[in-house]
């Protein structure tokens, strides 16, 4: 679902190459519009901001991986699609991972119904291993680290779909009492609005009958009808005039504000959602995510190179935690002046900060799939 690209993201990405080529694709947030209710309250000008990238950009989860697979491949570094890890242990106080090539395999009596599924293994002895493995992240679990709720949890009716009347370079976020809502403006005309939803009256049964999952690889969304849609435009917001082409894909996406209790140990070390969940409206989790991995990789270099010593990860422990902590504070909902250091908060969280000039490309997150790891401690 992460479609968006904090100014400070740019700055990164910039400085790993790919970034001229990210930005030409997305879609300029030059502002972020804030409703309460049906009333715009204050405006978030990005282009006031300092750097290069004076903006946001919208670029879809999935265009950006092409673009950073295709950067890797110019380096010379292949990107392992469809395994998994499915065990690991320690030696020598190194982590073994047993990682698994997956492989589809027929399920049932049903002809062309598959699953995911190990077809062979093989083993890896890394220096470090970094583990961006998800909110249900395996070697999180293995690790043994509680992964704390911090916040209630959000239900979410997110809708993608054609509107060409729509191009303003500007995000909406809607505020009232009980739900955050957001617009968003993406490539080839299309938008998303991302509705929060209270259950029961907005979140339709998993399985009404007029409804078909549909299945992306192993996992199945149930979409939401236009009639949801239609109806929560009505009420929170009655100024957006569009004329809707095709729905594109919709679903109800649940998120849990979650922080773990360390992001790891010794050497393997977690990054982001399996670190961290947030709710969308900031969209915070991958942005973080992204400088994280570069803070982590540059502290391992460090230590490898014998210029740092271990500790150097646990300080990365300690700092991320309390980032951590401090992103699910960045947008508030408790208001009636619709949280008057917002815009400072905002500017903490966008603003470039000058990064270290190491330039270590990041392996690539393996495919989700249903495959149950090895229960061994790292200890």
């Amino acid at each position: 679902y992460a479609l968006t690209l904090h100014p400070r993201t740019l700055e990164l990405l910039d400085e790993l190459g790919p970034g001229p080529e990210i930005v030409q694709q997305g879609v300029r947030i030059d502002s972020v519009l804030f409703y309460e209710d049906a009333t715009p309250r204050t405006e978030l000008r990005l282009t006031e901001l300092p750097g290069k990238f004076p903006f946001a950009l919208v670029l879809p989860q999935s265009a950006l991986e092409r673009t950073l697979e295709s950067h890797l491949r110019d380096l010379g570094v292949s990107v392992r699609w469809n395994e998994r890890l499915v065990g690991l242990r320690s030696e020598r106080g190194l982590p073994v991972a047993e990682v698994g090539r997956l492989a589809p395999q027929p399920v049932g009596g049903s002809p062309g119904q598959t699953e995911w599924r190990v077809e062979s293994t093989y083993e890896l002895r890394p220096h470090f291993l970094v583990a961006a493995d998800g909110i249900h992240s395996p070697v999180r679990e293995l690790l043994k680290i509680d992964y704390e709720a911090v916040g209630e949890p959000e239900s979410y009716g997110v809708f993608e779909f054609e509107c060409d009347t729509y191009r303003e370079p500007q995000a909406r976020v809607v505020f009232d009492r009980e739900t955050a809502s957001v617009l968003w403006p993406l490539p080839r005309d299309r938008c998303r609005w991302s509705f929060q939803l209270q259950e029961p009256a907005d979140l339709p049964g998993a399985r009404a009958k007029d409804r078909q999952p549909v299945h992306v690889g192993a996992r199945s969304f149930w979409p939401l009808n236009e009639q949801l849609l239609s109806r929560l435009i009505e009420r929170r917001a009655p100024w957006f005039q569009c004329s809707r082409g095709d729905m594109l894909w919709s679903t109800a996406v649940h998120f849990e504000q979650r922080l773990a209790a360390r992001f790891g140990r010794g050497h393997v070390w977690l990054t982001g959602d399996a670190a961290h969940q947030t709710g969308p409206v900031g969209v915070q989790s991958m942005n973080v995510a992204l400088r994280e991995g570069r803070e982590l990789v540059d502290r391992m270099v460090d230590i490898l190179n014998d210029t740092a010593s271990l500790d150097a990860l646990e300080s990365y422990n300690d700092e991320r935690i309390g980032q951590g902590k401090d992103n699910v504070r960045v947008f508030l909902k408790e208001h009636p002046d619709m949280a008057a250091d917002i815009d400072q908060r905002l500017r903490e969280v966008l603003l470039p900060k000058p990064s270290p000039a190491k330039d270590k490309p990041i392996d690539s997150e393996a495919t989700d799939s249903q495959v149950e790891p090895e229960t061994v401690e790292i200890p």
